[in-house]
């Protein structure tokens, strides 16, 4: 998987797979997300373009996709859109089926930062200002809060 990523070169390469007798109510796949040079644990918007490519080709027949993934399990679910764009709508034989597909994704605990590291990360970012700096854990991922 890593090399047919590489070889695309893209920031995600996302492979998707079928679990055929899973024990989960809801259909469920094992989901993988792939840079040219190393595995994530997480990819928002390839979750999401897999999510939809499953409700709209009609793979799955069911309103709830969970995705086996590095982070955890992961769910999308199909919505009714009351206010249907032309983005989200799929012909069906003649019928609009007009949905929205929410996400939920894994919370990461984060904590504070102390002041001696907030300033190391104003000088990185330029003095630009900010309202808070909080560091994830166990990934120790750097989360700047905008002013």
């Amino acid at each position: 998987m890593q090399a047919v990523a590489a070889e695309f070169n893209i920031s995600q390469t996302c492979y998707l797979t079928r679990i055929p007798n899973s024990t989960s109510p809801n259909t469920r796949f094992p989901l993988r997300w792939f840079t040219p040079v190393t595995e994530v644990t997480l990819c928002g918007h390839a979750t999401l373009a897999s999510a939809h490519t499953l409700f709209t080709t009609g793979l799955v027949n069911s309103n709830i996709i969970e995705f086996d993934t590095l982070s955890g399990i992961l769910t999308a679910t199909k919505v009714p859109d009351v206010s249907p764009t032309n983005v989200s709508e799929v012909q069906n034989g003649g019928v609009t089926d007009s949905f929205l597909i929410e996400l939920n994704f894994p919370t990461v605990p984060a904590t504070d930062f102390n002041s001696a590291e907030a300033s190391l990360v104003s000088k990185a970012l330029n003095d630009a200002p900010f309202i808070d700096v909080k560091r994830t854990t166990p990934a120790d991922d750097i989360f700047v809060i905008p002013q």
